[in-house]
């Protein structure tokens, strides 16, 4: 794929005997796509929580986990097995997962929402996910997953690269980017 861009420029020079009075100028830029445009938001840069960021991810218990389809259309839905497994990575367990997994295999971006309600601390945490159903990573999440629940299935595993983090508490820093 290749693209052709073209600019039209209308240049006047004025004071100077060595240029003309004015030209008409193209200028054209050839461009090879060598994989598609990712959107900004799905560009991988990851950043590393800092240890409060961590305190707070500790406390949580339940996590609203947010997504939405290639055509826009937003889910959010409750999950509790969400580990913060490094300074960069979470894993969230597919147990009945629909369209969380449905959005996320056409769109990768993902947003976990933490809040604890006695320090009254919240964040939004954004990033990218890759759905493993196979490896050595979806083995030792689904043997987690067992080992605290038994019977639940752990279907698949998605692993997130965090690529921004906002806080979310009301006030003038609301919808802040942190990280």
């Amino acid at each position: 794929m290749a693209i052709h861009i073209s600019f039209d420029f209308f240049v006047e020079y004025s004071g100077e005997d060595r240029f003309p009075a004015a030209q008409n100028i193209r200028i054209t830029t050839h461009y090879e796509i060598i994989r598609p445009f990712l959107p900004v938001h799905q560009v991988n840069v990851m950043v590393q929580l800092t240890g409060e960021m961590k305190e707070l991810f500790a406390k949580v218990k339940l996590f609203p986990v947010a997504t939405s389809s290639k055509k826009g259309i937003p889910n959010v839905t409750p999950i509790a097995f969400v580990l913060l497994i490094n300074d960069d990575t979470i894993w969230i367990a597919d147990n009945f997962m629909h369209k969380t997994l449905a959005n996320v295999k056409e769109n990768p971006c993902i947003s976990v929402f933490l809040y604890d309600s006695d320090s009254k601390k919240c964040l939004q945490v954004k990033g990218t996910v890759d759905l493993r159903t196979s490896g050595d990573d979806y083995e030792k999440m689904k043997k987690m997953v067992q080992d605290k629940k038994p019977g639940l299935p752990a279907k698949s595993l998605l692993i997130m690269k965090i690529t921004e983090v906002y806080d979310c508490m009301p006030g003038p820093s609301a919808g802040k980017k942190i990280l």
